[in-house]
């Protein structure tokens, strides 16, 4: 199993139905593709299962739903360090 580690800031997007998500630098490169893919992440000790979905410049966004945030205890505008393993 591949892993990463990354650092970024949690954007909120302000209108009804946005996401929530981190922008993951680099990821076409570890993943091998542009397109969605699904890995486990970490955050804060919290496992979970996500897709990560391409952002047409070489970046993924990783959502995070609810549940996660509220499981991870951080906010919009906070820095996190993300752990992603890919099977």
């Amino acid at each position: 199993m591949d892993n990463a580690s990354f650092s970024g800031v949690i954007i909120k997007e302000e209108v009804k139905g946005g996401w929530t998500y981190i922008v993951w630098p680099g990821s076409a490169d570890f993943l091998g593709t542009r397109k969605a893919v699904k890995v486990l992440a970490k955050i804060n000790n919290h496992e979970f299962n996500v897709t990560c979905l391409p952002r047409g410049d070489g970046t993924h966004m990783l959502p995070l739903s609810k549940p996660v945030m509220r499981a991870i205890g951080n906010a919009a505008g906070d820095t996190i360090v993300i752990e992603v393993s890919k099977p």
